[in-house]
């Protein structure tokens, strides 16, 4: 479904300009850290749940203080590909979701602090480094949300459009929202872990991005995760390739950082617009990033983006759909006891 009325462009403004700086001093700096500045401004930026002033605010507020909390936690702990990492980071997603479940227009902040966690897996620093990567990521969330306070004094309606994110954590406090929101985090956490060990198995390039797919598909319920794996295949592979056209046509750094801007801009302005054109938006986002920040991968991030993004999207469907079985199996029984 496309909803035109959601397009946010002073959102997606005010948060491509904090992507965008960030990005350039990742790459004037010396320290690999200032990487997570750029992945920082970029989260947060969705860590806003579009309520009122206050309430966007704030959750954005708490995702970068306990977004560089579970980064500084889980590079300076994490072996990439070792069991121990993926049964911590599983904990760890179920942790963020169920908690962010537990607060109104906290349901998104749950999720995306889960994502920190997977990409921090696979990003591993020394614990003398930890304070680089806990600077970088409070700078980078921090000029977000800056930017997106000067947003909204330049807003003249107060009450704005509370996204569907912020819907879902409301309706999860309605009868019987802990048992379910403990079973989403629970399966959250598993499909992350089977994810991850699939991921490293397979070897795969950038294992956090089919995590990181795992983390935002897996749903309760079917009728939400199969559209929302379809939507993020179709967009992974629609904006597959138009980075791996970008990637071809541009390859040196003065001339992909120009485009940081503009996709970052138009992916966080779409995001409540229509999923499967975020992620056609998203997709060229990050391998531009990635080759901007990690050269040695240029070559391969366009197609290990989409490939990833899909082993993710899939594994979590059928994680999902599993869960439904066992407990649809589970319902049966039940019914025929009582009979």
């Amino acid at each position: 479904m496309i909803r035109p009325g959601e397009f946010a462009l002073l959102d997606g403004a005010s948060g491509g300009l904090a992507v965008t700086l960030m990005v350039v001093l990742a790459l004037v700096s010396p320290e690999p850290q200032a990487a997570w500045g750029a992945y920082a401004a970029f989260w947060t930026c969705l860590a806003d749940n579009r309520a009122a002033p206050r309430s966007r605010l704030c959750a954005m507020a708490v995702f970068v203080l306990s977004g560089a909390f579970i980064a500084v936690l889980v590079a300076a702990s994490a072996v990439p590909g070792a069991v121990g990492t993926g049964i911590m980071i599983a904990a760890l997603v179920a942790l963020c979701i169920y908690l962010g479940s537990l607060w109104p227009g906290m349901a998104n902040v749950g999720v995306l602090t889960a994502v920190v966690a997977v990409v921090a897996a696979e990003q591993p620093a020394r614990i003398s480094d930890a304070p680089g990567v806990a600077m970088a990521f409070v700078c980078g969330g921090g000029l977000a949300l800056l930017l997106r306070m000067a947003s909204l004094h330049v807003l003249e309606k107060a009450d704005l459009t509370t996204n569907s994110l912020a819907t879902n954590s409301a309706h999860q406090r309605s009868h019987g929202w802990r048992k379910g929101s403990m079973a989403h985090a629970g399966l959250s956490g598993a499909t992350v872990l089977i994810t991850y060990m699939a991921a490293h198995g397979a070897s795969l390039l950038f294992p956090q991005w089919a995590t990181m797919a795992a983390v935002v598909v897996t749903n309760m319920d079917a009728r939400t995760s199969w559209p929302r794996t379809l939507e993020r295949v179709l967009g992974s592979i629609f904006g597959g390739a138009v980075a791996f056209l970008v990637s071809a046509k541009l390859s040196q750094p003065t001339a992909l950082i120009w485009l940081v801007l503009p996709l970052a801009t138009a992916t966080i302005a779409l995001r409540a617009v229509n999923y499967t054109l975020f992620v056609v938006f998203l997709t060229p986002l990050f391998v531009v990033v990635t080759e901007l920040v990690f050269p040695e991968a240029a070559r391969w991030a366009a197609g290990a983006r989409t490939a990833d993004n899909i082993v993710g999207s899939l594994v979590a469907l059928a994680a999902c759909l599993s869960f439904l079985l066992a407990a649809a199996g589970r319902d049966r029984i039940r019914t025929a006891r009582r009979r």
